[in-house]
């Protein structure tokens, strides 16, 4: 856990200079060929944390949380290569960078499988690391005598803050679903950072709400069974 925050922060500051003017194609194109060892290097990581603890995983929220990781990556691209097959149309900076110096078709269809893949599985990847580790990090919380559900819930998050990345993984996804409704022009176009906000504040609020039930639920077992 100790590396997988730090490099999911260096993955995002990767992405600043595509946004930011002047920057040399030169730079953007070595940080293009940095994205997938660093996503592989994250995937592997959080292959050992899934792998570090043997914690029951309820089924349905496993199932339900690789559908709508998966299910929005596949609908993305998808409606991506529906609508403009030579990706002529792509909006996607990091894509687009490459395209304008010159890729081939092919090189781009191999590299965005490549990244594509290596995103859905560390996304899907903290949500299975979550589930197997869930039951040992409220235990541990509840271990630190909370007095009320607003301490337990300060408590989990500043002994695990790592574990914000799933409402944050979770919330970006919203914005995958909403990329490929907007190629089928079923949402309206412009609001793309208000799709991505909202998305982000509700997987936030159901993270926290989630940890108040926990406390309640868990504060109602007596202390010996």
């Amino acid at each position: 856990m100790s590396l997988i925050g730090p490099l999911c922060l260096v993955a995002y500051l990767m992405g600043v200079p595509f946004g930011v003017k002047g920057t040399p194609v030169a730079v953007k194109i070595a940080i293009a060929y940095a994205y997938p060892p660093v996503l592989g290097v994250l995937c592997f990581l959080v292959l050992l944390l899934a792998r570090s603890t043997r914690g029951r995983m309820a089924r349905w929220p496993l199932v339900l949380g690789w559908f709508w990781v998966a299910g929005g990556t596949a609908f993305d691209v998808t409606a991506t290569l529906v609508h403009t097959p030579d990706l002529s149309r792509e909006a996607n900076l990091v894509a687009r960078t490459l395209l304008d110096s010159g890729h081939g078709l092919a090189f781009m269809y191999a590299y965005g499988a490549t990244a594509q893949v290596l995103a859905l599985l560390l996304f899907g990847g903290v949500w299975t690391a979550f589930l197997r580790h869930r039951n040992p990090w409220m235990y541990a919380a509840m271990q630190t005598d909370p007095r009320s559900t607003f301490d337990f819930v300060r408590k989990a998050l500043r002994s695990s803050a790592f574990w914000l990345l799933v409402p944050l993984f979770m919330g970006l996804t919203t914005h995958r679903w909403h990329l490929g409704l907007r190629w089928f022009d079923l949402v309206p176009h412009g609001y793309d950072a208000h799709v991505l906000g909202v998305g982000l504040a509700v997987a936030l609020v159901a993270f926290v709400t989630w940890l108040a039930w926990e406390y309640r639920w868990r504060a109602r077992i007596p202390a010996d069974g």
